[in-house]
């Protein structure tokens, strides 16, 4: 009965002072608004940037069979405030490729079965090589130089070829780098490439994307195809016909950093272009004359490179 009586007289004095109500309410305000973001993290109050959780910040974990982002999803584990805001780095990287030189090398006047193409000046331990080269009468192959890996290749039966390398340079380079011409089956053997230096790529991961155009019906360009390229990547396009195209205008944005005939038979051209925005790079259409006579068939190749990772952002 007393308890009955003690609750009645607690609930008309509530009822009879508004105030005290009003502080009862303020403090639950207070208490959620300081434990609630120790359990929760608003979809608002975070920043995304890029479309994968290949790169979530530390006091995360991605979880799947989910419903959301491709069946993922981000799981705070740890203590993240609401006002922060986690950036997440897109899945190219978060630094910035950067062009350092380039060197160039062809085999001589007569038939050759190796063919030998310095180091870029300037580069150093940590850089990224990469190796664009062709052959016709036979392929570039059989055993690589130490430390290079292939990336891609097209072979047109002994014929005309393009073949791409890579390697992370090392402390101590050599002067050169030498390559075998293989499957001479034909007659005269000849081969060239370019090797070209850059920085900030991602040693773990570097290629981003790669593939190849065989031929160009138009006898007026050599396209370059489209390929998928992360924001502050690099693009590469190599060009190669059996014409002797002394001069291949690369597609406008690029830069060129290669043009040369071989034994007066085959062209050889190389360009490169800093990705500012994710995505498709597009068709990239290098300009040729159509009057000289040759072989008639090319080959070109795209190359996109991520950029090196860096630590995730939180403000």
């Amino acid at each position: 009965m007393r308890k009955s009586e003690t609750m009645r007289a607690a609930s008309r004095l509530l009822l009879s002072h508004p105030i005290f109500c009003l502080l009862a309410v303020l403090a639950a305000v207070v208490v959620l608004g300081v434990l609630g973001p120790l359990k929760v993290v608003h979809a608002a109050d975070v920043t995304v940037q890029g479309e994968n959780f290949d790169r979530q910040p530390t006091g995360t974990r991605v979880v799947t069979d989910t419903v959301y982002h491709n069946g993922q999803a981000l799981e705070f584990t740890d203590t993240v405030k609401a006002t922060e805001t986690v950036t997440f780095l897109p899945s190219g990287g978060g630094g910035r490729v950067t062009y350092i030189g380039s060197a160039k090398g062809k085999t001589g006047t007569t038939p050759q079965v190796k063919v030998s193409v310095p180091v870029p000046p300037g580069t150093k331990q940590g850089d990224f090589m990469l190796a664009l080269l062709q052959a016709d009468y036979g392929d570039v192959g059989g055993t690589l130089p130490s430390g290079w890996k292939l990336i891609k290749e097209h072979l047109e039966g002994r014929d005309l070829s393009l073949h791409a390398y890579y390697k992370i340079a090392a402390a101590k380079e050599p002067p050169s780098y030498t390559w075998n011409v293989v499957n001479t089956a034909r007659h005269d053997p000849l081969a060239g490439g370019t090797i070209l230096t850059f920085r900030g790529v991602d040693r773990a991961s570097p290629v981003f994307a790669n593939t190849v155009n065989p031929e160009t019906t138009n006898r007026a360009k050599i396209n370059c195809p489209s390929v998928n390229a992360p924001n502050g990547g690099m693009l590469v396009c190599g060009f190669t016909h059996d014409d002797p195209q002394p001069d291949i205008k690369v597609p406008a944005g690029m830069t060129r950093v290669s043009n040369f005939i071989i034994r007066n038979d085959d062209a050889h051209a190389v360009a490169y272009e800093p990705i500012a925005q994710a995505g498709a790079t597009g068709l990239r259409s290098a300009r040729i004359n159509p009057n000289i006579k040759g072989g008639k068939n090319d080959i070109s190749m795209a190359i996109s490179l991520r950029a090196s990772r860096k630590s995730n952002a939180r403000k």
